[in-house]
């Protein structure tokens, strides 16, 4: 039984389907000894979370996780900003996200974000594993279920919000932007690219989900191919917050 203070701390409408999206950036101005799919190595500069449209968790739609190794250089600006916090506080936060078994949507979270994540705080993450979150069918990866659904080919976030959402819909950054920007401070400007990337990536997910299909061409090729995404929606009802 979920107890009433964390049933409490979850607000959506009627016919809202919540769920959470991640994304983090990492501060690797360079590549030397570190390679995708490998998170030894990798050290997260930010960690955001964003809710799906209609849905609160404790009266917030996003939330900023700073690595402890930069929490103390930071402008008052941003941590006086209740939506952040160091992600010391990121165990606590998942412990409740998975006791009201809220699912979790990332692009490459499969093969990037969350191998990261688990790294130890030492090195760059924050020592949380998500084994059980697994386990319970919590987490969905589009990029990964699209190389599943397409026998192994990979295909660009910006890529498919254009297929998706429209030929006007674009990131906000340039990834490899990102830890230059950081490194020089650019704090706020990493940080809203980071949620802006969970809010594009909840907003292809449901496009796609309410399609049926999406209609893009995959990494290195211009030719568009139609990807049934029936298993999208599939897993989304098949969700149950608060155990309902």
């Amino acid at each position: 039984m979920t107890p009433a203070v964390l049933q409490e701390s979850i607000t959506y409408a009627e016919g809202v389907s919540p769920y959470l999206v991640l994304d983090i950036e990492t501060a690797n101005l360079a590549l030397d000894g570190i390679k995708f799919g490998d998170p030894k190595g990798w050290k997260i500069s930010v960690i955001c979370l964003t809710t799906s449209p209609g849905f609160e968790f404790f009266g917030q739609t996003e939330f900023i996780f700073i690595h402890t190794d930069y929490w103390g250089v930071l402008p008052d600006e941003i941590t006086n900003d209740p939506r952040a916090v160091s992600t010391q506080e990121f165990d606590i936060f998942m412990d409740l996200v998975y006791e009201l078994k809220i699912p979790i949507i990332t692009h490459n979270g499969d093969n990037f974000d969350w191998p990261i994540i688990e790294n130890s705080p030492y090195n760059g993450g924050t020592g949380y594993f998500i084994d059980h979150f697994r386990e319970d069918n919590l987490l969905f990866d589009t990029a990964a279920s699209l190389n599943k659904l397409t026998g192994g080919l990979r295909f660009h976030l910006q890529d498919l919000l254009h297929a998706t959402l429209g030929p006007d819909i674009s990131k906000t950054m340039d990834a490899a932007n990102a830890p230059v920007a950081w490194k020089e401070g650019k704090f706020t400007e990493v940080i809203d690219y980071c949620l802006a990337d969970c809010h594009l990536t909840g907003k292809m997910f449901s496009a796609a989900s309410a399609d049926g299909s999406i209609l893009c061409a995959p990494s290195k090729s211009s030719k568009e191919q139609v990807i049934p995404t029936d298993s999208w929606n599939l897993w989304m009802n098949s969700q149950n917050v608060l155990n309902r």
